[in-house]
């Protein structure tokens, strides 16, 4: 069964999820109208913890505390996150995706996205992502894919 949140993407697509950590945070509300009124449909939000990538950003207080209507892809470029996802998720995430190579239990963090209920629409359901590095080889996907809704191919390694 295909979300809500999932046909909405594939209707806006190509789309571009833009991202928060540039903005000037002292003024956020505003930029994000700006960007709300020139048809941007989703709010990237890179959460780095300082473990699984050299720096750190924000957390789940800092997801909730966004006010927008647009619908908030969480990258979370963060070491074991299986316990952290429904943090994440009560915060108000409407897509989460989650690195490969950041745990052991890839499925079990994909697999856990599918059970849990979107804060912000409840019917809309949560986008499950998987991102992968740059040298992560494509055919890592291939036993996932039956299970994701996303994949975020770096061009970079995170955290530079």
């Amino acid at each position: 069964m295909q979300s809500e949140a999932l046909r909405a993407l594939r209707e806006w697509c190509p789309t571009v999820s833009v991202g928060v950590m540039t903005a000037d945070l002292m003024s956020l509300g505003r930029e994000l109208s700006i960007i709300e009124n020139e048809g941007v449909k989703l709010l990237h939000i890179d959460v780095m913890d300082g473990c699984f990538c050299p720096m750190m950003t924000v957390g789940p207080p800092f997801i909730k505390g966004i006010r927008t209507s647009l619908l908030k892809d969480v990258h979370l470029m963060i070491d074991e996150p299986v316990s952290k996802i429904p943090d994440y998720v009560a915060a108000g995430a409407d897509i989460v995706t989650v690195h490969v190579e950041s745990t052991r239990h890839i499925h079990r963090a994909v697999q856990q996205l599918a059970g849990m209920k979107n804060v912000n629409e409840p019917d809309r359901g949560i986008l499950r992502g998987v991102a992968l590095n740059p040298g992560t080889p494509l055919d890592t996907l291939e036993p996932l894919l039956s299970e994701i809704d996303i994949v975020v191919l770096l061009a970079i390694n995170p955290g530079w």
